[in-house]
């Protein structure tokens, strides 16, 4: 917008695009979120249910995990009850963020969390199985996407800093924040924030669930 407020002819241009969907991050999620799931698509009646058991799976091997990677530093380290007690917290509350994000608890719209439940489990199921052929080059897009994005968030922390040089930490000329603004969109805006947010779940190879019907995800020739 304008310094005062009134609509600027940039604004404009970003509406006009907004309104000429589906945009690339709507096309993205539409993918992911046809992804098939333990061979089941989102289609088939028995869906909700597959996605639910490979969630399911996916937390109780990520808690097994965590309580694995535990027991190892205790037996390793010379930790006090104190430290054991101030591990095991954060852990349990990582579990349970984690348990939240996958059933996106955070919708109160039935098909929204149906959506993002699904999506988020498409791309830790490809993440895991990358070694699948039909699921190899789908993992290589979620590749491409984030490196895409990355040298985004480098242009902006780049520009961020260009702009601190010239003009300081003074007040943007449309009124905003001027570099503070940058910073925090450099820091905290994400496009494709569901695949990012996947990083944090992903677990080492051989902890995530098994592939149910492994078959349909090889190689076919007819």
């Amino acid at each position: 917008r304008s310094h005062d407020g009134s609509a600027s002819p940039a604004l404009a241009r970003v509406e006009r695009r907004e309104a000429d969907g589906p945009s690339l991050k709507d096309a993205v999620y539409a993918w992911l979120r046809r992804t098939p799931i333990n061979a089941s698509s989102p289609d088939s009646d028995v869906d909700a249910a597959v996605v639910e058991h490979f969630i399911d799976e996916f937390l109780a091997n990520m808690a097994e995990g965590r309580d694995a990677w535990l027991e190892s530093r205790i037996a390793t380290q010379a930790l006090t009850d104190e430290d054991r007690g101030r591990l095991d917290a954060r852990y349990e509350r990582e579990i349970g963020l984690a348990r939240s994000y996958l059933r996106a608890d955070e919708f109160d719209d039935p098909k929204q969390a149906t959506d993002a439940r699904r999506i988020r489990a498409a791309i830790l199921f490809i993440e895991s199985n990358r070694d699948l052929p039909l699921l190899s080059w789908p993992g290589e897009i979620i590749d491409g996407l984030i490196a895409a994005e990355q040298a985004l968030l480098i242009f902006r922390q780049r520009h961020a800093r260009m702009v601190e040089r010239v003009i300081g930490r003074r007040v943007g000329t449309g009124g905003s924040d001027g570099v503070d603004y940058l910073d925090r969109t450099a820091l905290t805006y994400r496009v494709f924030k569901e695949v990012w947010a996947a990083r944090t779940l992903l677990m080492e190879p051989g902890r995530a669930p098994h592939v149910e019907n492994e078959d349909y995800y090889g190689l076919r020739s007819s």
